[in-house]
């Protein structure tokens, strides 16, 4: 109860609140995040299947008063908006500015920061990005009032504390962390540390340079002017901002050694999200003998487009550290992915590490 009583105070649920549920019943997701909670609350939940156009009359519908999803929803509400009439986009938009709407979620996988910008000019709401696994429930998030960080999970939520290891790593320790692994006593062991943090096992950061925590600032102004938000930033971020996690990958899959650099494969794929010719796109570190891991990028063009690693780099380079920008390029027509729309990197670092 720790869980629902943390998310409850923290998202501001009450039995007034009523969601649409279109996640699966298997994952941490749709069962603690949507389904307990409101049930915790007295809130109304209504299952249905999801279906882009339908999902978003409803959104919009004027009941609905919380919304959470994976990043791939979103990115198909965008396309299934590119697919209808400029008459239907222009009144399902109108009707997702309800203002009984209070938030909408999104989480399970890194959120592009275009896909963001995209969904809040179609929508007018900023996602709330939020951090969190099945042994802990949720951990950290940012804030349901106040200005909301692309990129950025946020700070801990009630009743959880969060630090970070000399590897950069994130531990976890409060009142909603789980007691151990069933019947699984010597990998529980392993797990925690000797004074009870759990070991999560993404890297993460906090604050950041003068120049990282500017930039999300203008990130975050960015994104409410494409909400049509009228909500004045100052110009520098608030001291806060000092302590906001986040999240750079899984240590096991997200962060590529290259060059003697530890580089951040969702940073990366964040930058690339923005590309004209690029719809879908992972980044994985492929064992070189010259660089320990060469940074590759593996792309699904966008329909009717073209692209090669030359232009790919040269638009890069200008975008990030010159050690970030991909060194191979992959066109493929699809990424792996699991029921709730989150690529499977590890799947993807098997097949390149054969194909090697």
């Amino acid at each position: 109860s720790a869980q629902y009583a943390s998310l409850s105070k923290a998202w501001r649920w009450t039995s007034k609140d009523y969601t649409l549920h279109v996640l699966p019943l298997h994952h941490i997701h749709g069962v603690q995040n949507i389904l307990n909670t409101a049930l915790y609350n007295g809130a109304g939940v209504e299952f249905t299947p999801f279906d882009a156009g339908f999902c978003m009359k409803r959104l919009g519908s004027g009941d609905v008063t919380c919304f959470h999803a994976v990043p791939t929803i979103y990115v198909k509400f965008t396309q299934h908006l590119d697919k209808i009439s400029q008459e239907e986009r222009q009144e399902i938009c109108k009707g997702l500015r309800t203002d009984k709407m209070r938030y909408m979620v999104s989480g399970s996988a890194a959120l592009p920061v275009p896909t963001m910008q995209s969904w809040a000019e179609i929508s007018g709401h900023v996602l709330l990005e939020r951090y969190g696994m099945t042994e802990i429930g949720m951990g950290l998030s940012n804030k349901i009032a106040g200005t909301r960080y692309p990129g950025c999970v946020g700070w801990p939520l009630p009743f959880v504390r969060a630090k970070v290891d000399e590897d950069g790593a994130i531990l976890i320790k409060g009142a909603t962390i789980f007691k151990e692994y069933y019947k699984k006593p010597e990998i529980t062991k392993k797990e925690f540390t000797e004074d009870g943090w759990f070991r999560t096992g993404d890297n993460c950061q906090v604050g950041g340079s003068e120049e990282e925590i500017q930039k999300m600032q203008d990130d975050a102004k960015a994104v409410l002017k494409s909400a049509g938000k009228d909500t004045e930033l100052p110009e520098k971020g608030p001291p806060e901002l000092g302590k906001i996690y986040k999240i750079l990958g899984r240590t096991s899959v997200d962060i590529i050694k290259s060059g003697g650099y530890k580089i951040s494969a969702l940073e990366i794929e964040s930058v690339l999200a923005a590309h004209e010719s690029i719809k879908e796109c992972a980044v994985i570190g492929v064992e070189d003998e010259t660089w320990g891991e060469k940074v590759t990028a593996i792309v699904i063009p966008k329909d009717g487009c073209s692209l090669t690693l030359a232009e790919l780099r040269e638009w890069g380079k200008v975008r990030m550290a010159t050690y970030k920008v991909p060194q191979a390029l992959d066109i493929v027509d699809e990424l792996p992915r699991n029921q709730m729309g989150k690529l499977e990197k590890k799947k993807l670092i098997d097949k390149y590490k054969v194909a090697v």
